[in-house]
């Protein structure tokens, strides 16, 4: 009797863990069904196997020429690449092409033609080099099919005279969106399955070995070369595969399994060309979206700047020899990148990794065989229902502390084989799920099992669970299960800047609790619109604000809320000052476009900012309050569809530091409370104003003249009279139909 009660407690026990096990392998599996798994995947498990693993060393076969400001300053440019001149392209091509660069890939688009004589410059050095691959946008168009839009893809070419003197053209998508960029092309299939810019680097890198084996292939065996002769794999004289290679190749498994047996029993010259031969193989017949695999942060590719190829000392070209260049813009300074994309590389300071690199590590992955390699479907699920299984036979330890000190060495061993695999074959295994959903379920359900067993209460486990751990304990579980990390998206948003005058004097002539207690009273008289107007406070540094308004897509509404924000904060300003009996003249000034948004920060301590060029140039609207003698300017893109608020338009800027002008208003109240002379004045001021902008110095000077007689308290006739008087005197000497400020 009592070895049959030992045998049905071990039958019990053991289909308790078989349960459990099962219950366990099905929630990993459902986990990825939710939206939640495979992000978590993708984002903390890559990037967590990328930490443990560290920067890897690239190939020799690949490298960069990098088009930044460093170069433009020492060329004397501006830093608009596009504007470049072409002729200077055509002296990197011959540059490159004297040094013996086997490929070089423009990850630049020349859309246009410029002018004549500089276009047929970069033309003919193309055609001269012979080797030179050019990028083609993508472009995406809505076709209405009735029933449903059916989105079309084609390929647009550089300008016709350059795209014939190319070697290939090819594009290069990647999505420029706020999440990681972890996959890339190496097919487009909606356009027609062309090869991407890297993929046709790889061809034409390997040409030659193709040659080689297709050669060797005619002599070895001739009835495989006319097989594909015949389905019309390689071209007529045998030199290389036809453009739809890939889609026969895919079709015909048979034939594709006779090719690899007999490239790997090929004798070609060295074992390099063997392995270019089947790299290009793969790519063929591998998906058209495998994974990068990243080498490292920015510049881990091997990069040069543009402005030393130029020079085109001996040493620098020679580095060039036999290589892949790929030539496009990869800045390594966040303000003045234009085409990083978001990685698991991405630098705290906002350095992303750029666009050419990223192409350069592509390259570079499918030429050694190296982009990550996802389990298949079957090997996936296997893996996260053998997890489950394993992991909650760990259940039937004969104690909590062992069941415990079990699930986190196999949870660490799992981890460590995941690293391994990553490192060692490139296999990347799923482990998110089953350490932080898997272990910790199988884990509590076992000690909770183990509970019940102590107590001899099975039939009442999930009320013990209940009773015994409450539920905002699990919360916090669950809340800590995954490691925090600062995150962010990339939302359209206006940022409101402010600044207090005199807080200087007044933080050398006041006691230090008297500054604070005024500063607080202080910003608890602005915060209060913020709020009232459904802003954010961002961020508070001494005297200053920045409050935000923001969301996925544009909105009047946050326009409207922002405006009006600033006009009560200003109002509110002025009586805080009348009360307290000291002046802190508040200066104002609002920006909108996108931004990055989120959780800045790390340990226990994250702040809710943003990041981006509209908060710099926010800011610099603000001080602009200074120099014009107003109290709130906006940027023409905040006031877009905003009613009920009375504006004077300032003029264009270009802002200290900033290539581009921002067209800038006066906020001056709200409609209705402004007297007839106020209207008067703006509307000889827009008069003045547009006198100036058109270059008519000497009429706008009398009109300015007249208004800071009439008006001797307003700041921007002031400030325009100023300018006209200098402008007499000393034109400018190349207008660009905007005042350029030298002063923050």
């Amino acid at each position: 009797m009592p070895d049959q009660r030992r045998r049905f407690s071990r039958t019990v026990a053991l289909s308790k863990v078989l349960l459990l096990g099962l219950s366990t392998a099905v929630i990993g599996l459902l986990s990825y069904f939710l939206p939640f798994g495979l992000d978590w995947e993708e984002n903390i498990g890559l990037e967590t196997l990328y930490t443990l693993r560290g920067h890897r060393v690239p190939p020799a076969d690949v490298v960069l020429v990098s088009i930044d400001k460093g170069s433009a300053d020492r060329l004397g440019l501006i830093n608009n690449p596009a504007q470049w001149p072409r002729e200077m392209h055509a002296q990197i091509i011959d540059q490159l092409a004297e040094a013996g660069a086997t490929v070089v890939a423009f990850d630049v688009f020349f859309k246009e033609p410029r002018d004549p004589k500089t276009d047929q410059l970069l033309v003919d050095a193309t055609r001269r080099a012979g080797n030179v691959l050019l990028f083609a946008y993508l472009k995406r168009e809505i076709r209405d099919n009735s029933s449903s839009d059916i989105y079309v893809e084609q390929l647009v070419p550089p300008f016709p005279a350059l795209a014939e003197a190319a070697s290939g053209v090819a594009p290069f998508v990647l999505p420029k969106v706020p999440i990681r960029v972890s996959q890339f092309w190496s097919f487009h299939t909606s356009a027609g399955d062309v090869a991407t810019l890297p993929v046709v680097a790889l061809e034409r890198y390997t040409a030659p070995a193709v040659r080689q084996w297709l050669r060797q292939l005619a002599s070895d065996d001739a009835a495989l070369m006319q097989q594909l002769l015949e389905k019309k794999i390689v071209n007529e004289d045998a030199t290389g595969f036809n453009p739809g290679a890939r889609e026969i190749l895919l079709t015909h498994p048979v034939l594709l399994r006779k090719i690899k047996q007999n490239i790997s029993r090929s004798v070609l010259s060295g074992d390099a060309n063997k392995k270019q031969v089947e790299a290009l193989l793969t790519t063929y017949t591998g998906g058209n979206r495998p994974y990068l695999n990243l080498y490292g942060p920015p510049h881990t590719i091997p990069t040069i700047e543009y402005a030393d190829v130029l020079r085109g000392d001996a040493e620098t070209l020679a580095q060039f020899k036999g290589k892949v260049v790929f030539v496009g813009f990869a800045e390594n300074r966040q303000p003045e990148q234009k085409d990083g994309f978001f990685t698991v590389y991405s630098q705290p300071n906002g350095v992303d990794v750029s666009g050419v690199e990223i192409a350069a590590t592509t390259f570079a992955n499918i030429l050694e065989g190296t982009t990550l390699q996802p389990l298949s479907a079957t090997a996936f699920m296997l893996s996260i229902v053998a997890y489950g299984f394993f992991i909650a036979g760990v259940g039937r330890l004969p104690s909590s502390l062992l069941i415990v000190i079990g699930s986190g060495t196999i949870a660490g061993l799992y981890l460590m084989t995941a690293s391994i695999l990553f490192n060692v074959a490139n296999i990347w295994l799923p482990w998110v799920v089953p350490l932080f959903i898997q272990t910790p379920i199988a884990l509590v359900v076992s000690l909770l099992c183990r509970y019940g067993d102590v107590h001899r209460s099975q039939q009442q486990i999930h009320q013990a669970f209940s009773h015994y751990v409450p539920r905002n304990v699990a919360d916090h579980f669950a809340d800590n299960a995954t490691p925090i990390t600062a995150t962010g998206q990339l939302m359209y948003g206006i940022c409101l800047a402010t600044d207090a005058e005199r807080y200087t004097h007044l933080a050398e002539k006041l006691a230090p609790h008297v500054l604070s207690d005024l500063m607080n009273a202080y910003y608890e008289v602005l915060f209060a619109p913020v709020r009232a107007h459904h802003g954010i406070v961002s961020d508070v540094i001494g005297d200053a604000m920045l409050a935000l308004w923001s969301s996925p897509q544009p909105e009047p509404q946050l326009r409207q809320q922002a405006c009006e924000a600033a006009l009560d904060i200003a109002a509110a300003a002025v009586k805080f000052s009348q009360q307290q009996n000291r002046v802190l003249h508040t200066r104002i000034g609002l920006h909108a476009g996108e931004m990055m948004i989120g959780n800045i920060g790390a340990l226990d301590h994250y702040e809710y900012r943003a990041v981006g060029d509209i908060v710099n140039t926010a800011s610099r609207i603000q001080g602009l309050n200074k120099q014009l003698g107003t109290n709130v300017i906006a940027s023409e893109e905040v006031l877009q569809n905003v009613t009920g608020i009375v504006t004077r338009k300032l003029g264009r800027f270009i802002l200290v530091g900033k290539e581009q002008a921002v067209t800038l208003y006066e906020l001056l109240g709200y409609t209705g409370q402004h007297s007839m002379a106020a209207q008067v004045l703006c509307a000889d001021f827009e008069l003045a104003q547009a006198l100036f902008f058109s270059q008519a110095w000497n009429e706008s000077l009398i009109m300015f003249q007249r208004l800071t007689m009439r008006y001797p308290e307003d700041g921007p006739s002031a400030f325009y009279l100023k300018l006209c008087q200098r402008y007499v005197q000393t034109p400018p000497v190349a207008w660009r139909g905007a005042v350029e400020m030298s002063l923050k």
